[in-house]
């Protein structure tokens, strides 16, 4: 029977039996010798973030099933060597009847007949698609759009019934599901082999707001505007604090609303909102963000407190890299809290895909989120790897055409997390294009047998030989939903000019930057959206950045947002010479001038055609600074070398490899490769995947004996540069030993 209030007492009764007899089951199953679960936690070894279980460092490389394969599972424990398994619970155990663990236990013993060595992350998911009886039958919780209407838009385009992250009993009725889970398990024999709880809602198992993937504005249910409330609660001590800052006299706590869809998509200027005019909706673009990582942190309190703190919890979540440019699905994703789930004890790790462009055999890809923000926090990070393999139908997107292809993709993935210091779930989708390939299977043996004996082993460069890029994660949602300040080149194909660069470099959140003392000692630092100011940052930078000797790059309208509005001053204090707003459409591409000869006549910027408004443009600098004008000849580029820093700027994005190497020689950072080739080097490892067939030159960082891992040739002790022949797409990794 469903009832459409479950507060209701008999709905209670029936959740307060059910709970007493797992726990009378339970009680039983401890007097029968069965375990608890195995004590599991994050630990950093040399600087890296592993799972540790019962004191044992074990291998994080693994594989996610989301329905039983058994060719691709067998593959996977006998040529693979996989031990570590996510497993999709789809329903776990709640039927419209109540609570039945049948099919969870027959999953789980199926996965242990096949690999009897197997350890488990349980994926648990909420998000309406496995209980759609349940999302039916309470329409109090649905999500819904301005117009009221009772259906969202989920993963690609379709429109349903679908739960507001802001519904208390829905985040009720999902933690009792992880309550009533665990108490299942504890009662199982199989309980000691459950390391961790993945928590799924959202668009795509993504914690992506419905709505985000067609454009659809959420939520206006009355679930969401009365959790829209409770955040203002949090920020603003009182009415008349919330009326000052909204500046509406009549505004209160309990009477706030979501703002309009028109005032929420469009700024008054066209590009920033104002924060004395358009401060609720700044709000609510910071309460999207926020309402999914508290929804993240409670459920995993939940589970840190069911399982006495001896379970992992994880999420998709902080594509901090990949959506920023994004425009609306970026700022709608609400992924850019990153901050409460770092900073959270009830969260071990997050995951992201590995992002789309770049993917192609030959090219660079790169990672969605700012990866060493996980290290810098004690969390890890997996690079979720969803390849296409040439055994993917054709014409699907990042296909590969062979199988050398595809085994170069993955060897790829091992030099780039090995480099980042993450590690790798394999997904085929459950379809077997990856685990039911044997010889695919060799690869990943390799690429976990690899990660196992180098991950923890290899000593890092030192910091001042890295270039550490940052990003601002709080910009997000300051300009307006369809018009990012200076699209993708911003950050996300920055990454893939930073991987052509063949410098060290790895990338974090400004937030990390400033809570973290130890990553104030990089040689240099690129600033890639820092677009808000205060004048406590400023000082930061001045402080802690700006000085023993190191290079500060910065890119497009820096400070142009103070909390008194859009100015100049905070550019102009930076740099000491005055800058003006340029309010009117530009073409924001650049052009090297002969300052700096290296880079003369060289181009970067925006690349679609489109022009931008609101940027900041220097008044009347010395030439001798002027090292980039834009294409109609306004100043664009400058670099000041002053007695203790060196500072650099772009008005214009996408920092071209060229002029990254330039910027690294200038600080002291060391050039592994001019070759424009994709480049992976940190931790102490240096990875290329190769873009052209041909000879690549490798200068190696350190002192020792080189060797290659992947064929496990080694160099004379003192070798410092290595010269290969390598076809496109093939892979190299080296250490110093």
């Amino acid at each position: 029977m469903i009832l459409r209030k479950p507060v209701h007492f008999l709905w209670n009764a029936f959740l307060y039996l059910v709970a007493v007899s797992c726990c009378l089951h339970y009680v039983v199953a401890q007097e029968n010798g069965s375990h608890s679960f195995p004590s599991c936690r994050i630990v950093q070894k040399n600087g890296i973030s592993c799972i540790e279980v019962d004191g044992e460092i074990i291998n994080p490389t693994h594989f996610w099933t989301t329905a039983p394969r058994e060719t691709s599972e067998r593959n996977a424990a006998d040529l693979a060597g996989l031990r570590l398994i996510a497993v999709d619970l789809k329903q776990a155990g709640l039927y419209e009847n109540g609570y039945d663990f049948t099919d969870m236990d027959a999953l789980l013993e199926h996965h242990l007949k096949v690999n009897p060595d197997a350890r488990f992350i349980l994926y648990v998911n909420f998000d309406g698609r496995f209980h759609r009886w349940w999302v039916d039958a309470h329409p109090e919780v649905w999500c819904r759009p301005e117009d009221g209407s009772d259906k969202m838009g989920a993963y690609g385009g379709n429109h349903k019934h679908l739960p507001s992250f802001g519904s208390p009993l829905w985040r009720q009725t999902f933690s009792d599901l992880l309550i009533n889970i665990i108490t299942h398990l504890k009662s199982t024999n199989y309980v000691d082999k459950i390391v961790g709880f993945h928590v799924v809602s959202g668009i795509s198992y993504e914690w992506m707001h419905w709505g985000s993937q067609n454009n659809q504005l959420c939520d206006y249910s009355e679930c969401g505007q009365e959790d829209f409330r409770r955040f203002l609660a949090t920020k603003y001590a009182s009415d008349a604090e919330l009326q000052s800052a909204w500046n509406q006299p009549d505004v209160t706590l309990v009477t706030a609303t979501v703002p309009s869809g028109e005032r929420r998509r469009h700024a008054a200027n066209g590009h920033y909102y104002d924060p004395k005019t358009e401060r609720d909706v700044l709000d609510y673009h910071e309460y999207q963000h926020y309402v999914i990582s508290h929804c993240i942190d409670e459920l995993g309190k939940t589970i840190k407190d069911a399982t006495d703190n001896r379970c992992l919890v994880g999420a998709f979540f902080g594509y901090t890299c990949y959506m920023a440019d994004s425009g609306f699905f970026g700022q709608s994703a609400g992924h850019f809290d990153v901050r409460t789930v770092l900073d959270s004890p009830n969260v071990d790790y997050l995951i992201a895909p590995v992002a789309y462009s770049g993917r192609r055999h030959g090219d660079t890809t790169n990672t969605m989120t700012c990866a060493w923000s996980c290290n810098a926090n004690g969390k890890l990070f997996f690079n979720h790897a969803d390849f296409r393999t040439h055994h993917t139908p054709e014409g699907a997107d990042y296909r590969v055409d062979t199988l050398q292809e595809a085994i170069d993709v993955l060897q790829r993935e091992l030099a780039r997390n090995l480099a980042e210091g993450n590690a790798i779930q394999i997904f085929d989708f459950s379809t077997g294009w990856t685990l039911d390939d044997p010889q695919l299977c060799q690869t990943i043996r390799q690429i976990q047998e690899l990660m196992g004996k180098y991950r923890l082993a290899v000593k890092d460069f030192s910091q001042e030989n890295y270039l550490l890029v940052v990003v601002d994660e709080k910009v997000m949602g300051h300009n307006e939903l369809d018009n990012p300040p200076l699209d993708r080149e911003l950050i996300y194909y920055q990454l893939m000019n930073l991987a052509m660069a063949g410098i060290p470099w790895r990338c974090v959140l400004l937030s990390d930057l400033r809570k973290h003392e130890e990553l104030q000692h990089y040689g240099a630092y690129l600033f890639l959206n820092l677009f808000r100011l205060d004048d406590k940052t400023i000082q930061f930078l001045q402080e802690k950045i700006l000085t023993d000797n190191r290079l500060a790059a910065f890119v497009g309208p820096v400070g142009i947002l103070a909390p008194e509005g859009i100015t100049t001053k905070n550019l102009e204090t930076l740099f000491d010479e005055p800058f003006r707003l340029a309010t009117e459409p530009l073409d924001m591409r650049s052009k090297g001038t002969d300052v700096w000869s290296s880079i003369q006549g060289m181009h970067w910027g925006t690349t679609d055609g489109k022009l931008h408004g609101y940027q900041l443009l220097p008044k009347n600098p010395p030439a001798t600074e002027v090292i980039g004008k834009l294409l109609d000849g306004q100043d664009a580029a400058l670099y000041q070398l002053h007695d203790n820093y060196q500072i650099f700027w772009s008005a214009a994005p996408g920092l071209k490899p060229a002029l990254l190497r330039e910027l690294a020689i200038r600080a002291g950072i060391p050039v592994i490769s001019t070759s424009n080739d994709g480049i992976y080097a940190g931790c102490g490892f240096i990875g290329i995947h190769a873009h052209t067939d041909g000879e690549k030159t490798l200068r190696l960082i350190g002192t020792g004996a080189p060797r290659e891992l992947l064929s496990d040739i080694a160099w004379p002790e003192g070798t410092t540069e290595i010269t290969l022949r390598m076809r496109k797409g093939e892979t190299r990794i080296f250490v110093m030993e």
